[in-house]
C-alpha cells in the first residue's frame, strides 16, 4: 500500500496567476481523488491563453525510494506523444514539401501494394484500416514488444496480415499509422525523426527536458515506470517501447515544458492557426459520418466544451479547451488511472457553464 502521507503531501510547484480560493479548491479536489484512486505520483497545471496559471506535483515518482514528483520530474506521455508527431508532420504539409492527399507508397514505395490508397491524412486520422503491430500486456510487466526488432522487421511482419477496412471507412485507433509518420517525416527531412523533432519543436520552444527514452533508458529525472495495482498490492509497469515505436509514443517531458508546447499554439510558431483549426476538425468518413478524431489530435465535447488533446495510458491526459482557450494537464504514473475524469472536475472549477449550442 501506498502511505497515506506520500498521497496526501503536496509539492506545491507554482501559482502564477489565479485567485488563491481556486488553487485551494484545485489541491482539495486534488488530494481527494489521489487518496481515492491510490495513485502513487501525480502531477497537473491549468494554463489559460498560454499562460500558466498553477501547476502542482504530488506524491511520488519512484515509491521504492521514496523520490518525490516535483517540477523536473519527466513524465513518460506514452499515446499523447502522437501530439507532437501529428503536428511535425503538419509542419512539413505547411511547407509544401507534402500533401494530406499524397499516398503514403508515394514516399515509401517499399511498402505492400495492399496499401497503395492510403494517405497521410489516412494516418494521421486513425482510418488507414492497415494492420495494427500493438499488442500489450495489461499485466504488471507492461509492454511485451519485439525490442530487438528493426522498424523494417515489424512492417514486414504486418503487411502480411489483410487490411481491417478500406481506407475511410472507419475511425480505429493504430499504432502502425505513427511509425509510418515518423517513416515518412525521415525521407523527407533527411534525418532521424527525433532530430527532427528536437530541432523543430523542442530546440525552437526551449523544451530544454524533453527527451525520447524509455523504462530501460538511464535518463536523468524519469519517472522511471509506471504502476499497477494488481489483487490490491502495487506492481510496477515498466513501459519498453523500442525506438521504432518513438513516433507513436516515446515521448518524456515535463509539465513546464508541455507548458511552453502549450503557449507555442497561440503564437504560430510551429504551424499557422488554419492548420491547427484542420488538425482540430472532425474527420469525416467515407459514409460522412464523423469521428471524435482530427489530425493527431483527439476531438471532442468535455462537460459541453469543445476539447482537443490527447491521452497515454489513460493516466495522461492534455486537454486544450478551444473556446475558452484554456488548457489541462495531468499526467500521473498509475497504469489506467483516469486522467480525462480529473480534467473533468478541474476544468468545473475554472470554466464557466458553456453556452447553449
Amino acid at each position: 500500500m501506498v502511505p497515506r502521507i506520500v498521497l496526501l503531501s503536496a509539492l506545491l510547484l507554482c501559482a502564477t496567476i489565479g485567485t488563491s480560493a481556486q488553487t485551494d479548491r484545485l489541491d482539495d479536489y486534488l488530494k481527494a481523488e489521489i487518496a481515492k484512486g491510490r495513485i502513487p505520483g501525480l502531477s497537473a497545471a491549468v494554463l489559460r491563453d498560454g499562460r500558466l496559471l498553477t501547476a502542482k506535483s504530488y506524491g511520488l515518482a519512484n515509491v521504492e525510494f521514496s523520490i518525490p514528483v516535483s517540477r523536473d520530474t519527466l513524465h513518460q506521455l506514452a499515446s499523447a506523444t502522437k501530439l507532437f508527431t501529428g503536428t511535425a508532420t503538419m509542419m512539413l504539409v505547411e511547407e509544401g514539401k507534402l500533401s494530406l492527399e499524397d499516398r503514403v507508397v508515394k514516399v515509401l514505395p517499399e511498402l505492400p501494394a495492399a496499401w497503395s490508397t492510403v494517405t497521410i491524412q489516412h494516418l494521421l486520422s486513425h482510418t488507414s484500416g492497415i494492420p495494427d503491430w500493438f499488442e500489450a500486456s495489461a499485466g504488471p510487466q507492461g509492454n511485451r514488444l519485439d525490442l530487438q526488432a528493426t522498424r523494417d522487421e515489424i512492417i514486414k511482419k504486418i503487411s502480411g496480415k489483410p487490411v481491417e477496412f478500406q481506407p475511410g471507412e472507419k475511425w480505429s485507433y493504430n499504432q502502425a499509422g505513427p511509425v509510418l509518420l515518423g517513416m515518412v517525416i525521415e525521407k523527407i527531412s533527411g534525418g532521424t525523426f527525433e532530430d527532427f523533432l528536437d530541432q523543430r519543436i523542442f530546440k525552437p520552444l526551449a523544451m530544454t527536458t524533453t527527451r525520447f527514452g524509455n523504462s530501460r533508458d538511464v535518463i536523468k529525472n524519469l519517472n522511471p515506470m509506471w504502476y499497477m495495482w494488481e489483487n490490491n498490492a502495487l506492481r510496477r509497469f515498466d513501459l519498453d517501447y523500442p525506438k521504432w515505436s518513438y513516433p507513436g509514443a516515446g515521448l518524456n517531458t515535463t509539465i513546464s515544458d508541455l507548458a511552453k508546447w502549450d503557449a507555442a499554439l497561440y503564437t504560430e510558431k510551429l504551424v499557422k492557426r488554419s492548420t491547427l483549426e484542420r488538425m482540430w476538425t472532425h474527420t469525416r468518413l467515407n459514409s460522412g459520418e464523423t469521428a471524435d478524431y482530427g489530425l493527431g489530435w483527439s476531438v471532442f465535447d468535455l462537460e459541453g466544451h469543445k476539447a482537443v488533446g490527447h491521452g497515454g495510458g489513460r493516466n495522461n491526459w492534455i486537454v486544450h479547451f478551444v473556446d475558452s482557450k484554456f488548457t489541462i494537464i495531468v499526467l500521473s504514473n498509475l497504469f489506467r488511472a483516469d486522467a480525462l475524469s480529473l480534467i473533468k472536475g478541474i476544468s468545473a472549477l475554472y470554466l464557466p457553464p458553456p453556452k447553449p449550442r
